[in-house]
């Protein structure tokens, strides 16, 4: 048996992990390879990944398919990302709205645009999407099931 620690006691082993899976994914979806941005890249060194390798990459590859620039940063981070140390103490139901958008996104509405990309992505497979999302296909059904009631 080959008994490997938890990816949560492997630090230092994050980034370059982080840097094979951007190039991955960029490369798949037919992108630039963006760069990390250094604060983004030290949260994702922070987090707990309690679903170790599989969990980091499901989390990068959305980001990836998320990207319209040449950077990946904080905003790209899947919601609820917990960076280990700093917790989240207030989940806000709203973010700030752009420039050219009236009032802000509902994160509802930002989590219907996200689970829509990733179906797209996906050809359809609800599966394949949770995967990617970092979520169950439980979840994922009950997220849809709820966006069309």
């Amino acid at each position: 048996n080959l008994t490997l620690p938890p990816l949560r006691e492997r630090r230092d082993e994050i980034p370059a992990l982080v840097q094979r899976f951007v190039r991955e994914f960029a490369v798949e979806n037919g992108k630039s390879v963006p760069s990390v941005a250094p604060g983004t890249m030290d949260k994702l060194c922070r987090a707990r990944w309690q679903g170790n390798i599989r969990e980091l990459r499901n989390c990068i590859e959305s980001m990836i398919v998320l990207c319209t620039g040449d950077t990946i940063d904080d905003s790209l981070l899947p919601p609820g990302f917990d960076a280990g140390a700093a917790s989240m103490t207030e989940i806000p139901q709203s973010v700030p709205a752009a420039e050219d958008e009236p009032s802000g996104m509902e994160i509802r509405s930002a989590e219907i645009q996200l689970i829509e990309r990733a179906l797209e992505k996906c050809g359809g497979n609800r599966t394949k999407a949770a995967q990617m999302l970092g979520i169950s296909r439980r979840t994922l059904q009950r997220k849809i099931s709820a966006k069309s009631s």
